[in-house]
C-alpha cells in the first residue's frame, strides 16, 4: 500500500494499563480493527524494543491526513477506547524516504 499523496503519517506508542483486566475478546476486536486498517491505508503494526533491556512498547506507524482524522483512527481500536492501553500520538517526520511510497 502506497501513502496518499499529501497525507502524513503518525506514529502511536502503546501503554499497557495494568488497572483494566485484559480481555482476550478485545484483544481480538483490536486485530481485526488493525487489519481492516491496514487494508484501507498504509499501516504498520509491531512495535518498539530496547535491545538493551528488552523491554518494548507496542505500537503503530500509519497514514492519516492530518491530525483529526490520526486521533479519530486511534480512538477507534478497541484496545485503546476501553482503556486497555494508553497511548501517545506523534507525527512521523519524513526526511529521506524511497520515493515509490507516494502515489503518483
Amino acid at each position: 500500500m502506497k501513502i496518499r499523496k499529501g497525507n502524513m503519517l503518525f506514529q502511536r506508542l502503546d501503554y499497557r494499563n495494568e488497572e483494566t483486566p485484559w480481555d482476550d475478546k478485545v484483544y481480538e476486536e483490536h486485530l481485526e480493527w488493525a487489519r481492516r486498517l491496514a487494508a484501507e491505508r498504509f499501516f504498520i503494526g509491531g512495535g518498539l524494543k530496547n535491545l538493551t533491556t528488552m523491554e518494548g512498547a507496542p505500537g503503530c506507524l500509519f497514514e492519516a491526513k492530518d491530525k483529526k482524522e490520526a486521533d479519530i483512527i486511534i480512538n477507534a481500536d478497541p484496545l485503546i477506547d476501553i482503556g486497555l492501553y494508553r497511548c501517545e500520538l506523534h507525527k512521523w517526520n519524513m526526511f529521506i524516504y524511497t520515493e515509490t511510497i507516494f502515489e503518483q
